[in-house]
């Protein structure tokens, strides 16, 4: 907090507590501070909590993990796959071992029990080495779900679609 006082930093709050008691309570509180007067409520018409209007205005949540080696505790894989306003996720590693783990946690099917909500899906991996002439790196993944991956999809194909070759007469491209 210092740090951001000192910087001017302005945008962003401080949350002190378990993180998967905070979540719930940081999601809900961020889509609240989107309420546009006059809309009381903010459920959608299929009972989650994603106001039409309240997401055009603030989006989805990012959440960005960077757990310490032995990765993600299962009640925060739990509370991320519950909280339908996180759509992405930003997956810092420094052990790849326990992060394969975390991302069948967050990828795997719907279990009610053990992983609520709609599973995410990797969407780009890339390594940083932060550590040169060592065997560490940093693995940092981009999971989305929702209507996040539908725009990524979406995209995705348009792009291909643009790089498809045209063939003409005589082979020509």
């Amino acid at each position: 907090q210092a740090n951001a006082l000192e910087n001017k930093v302005t945008n962003c709050e401080f949350q002190v507590g378990r993180a998967e008691d905070t979540i719930p309570r940081v999601c809900a509180a961020h889509l609240a501070s989107g309420q546009i007067e006059g809309q009381d409520d903010l459920q959608d018409g299929e009972g989650g909590c994603l106001g039409a209007r309240v997401v055009e205005r603030f989006g989805s949540c990012v959440a960005v993990l960077d757990p310490p080696r032995e990765g993600v505790h299962w009640k925060v894989i739990k509370a991320l796959r519950a909280s339908k306003e996180i759509e992405r996720i930003v997956y810092i590693s420094c052990n790849h071992t326990a992060w394969v783990d975390q991302a069948r946690a967050l990828c795997c099917p719907t279990d009610e029990s053990r992983t609520p909500g709609e599973p995410f899906r990797p969407i780009k991996a890339h390594g940083v080495d932060l550590f040169p002439h060592t065997s560490h790196v940093e693995l940092v993944v981009l999971f989305e779900r929702g209507e996040c991956l539908k725009r990524t999809l979406a995209a995705r194909t348009d792009k291909h679609a643009e790089k498809v070759p045209i063939r003409c007469k005589e082979g020509a491209v």
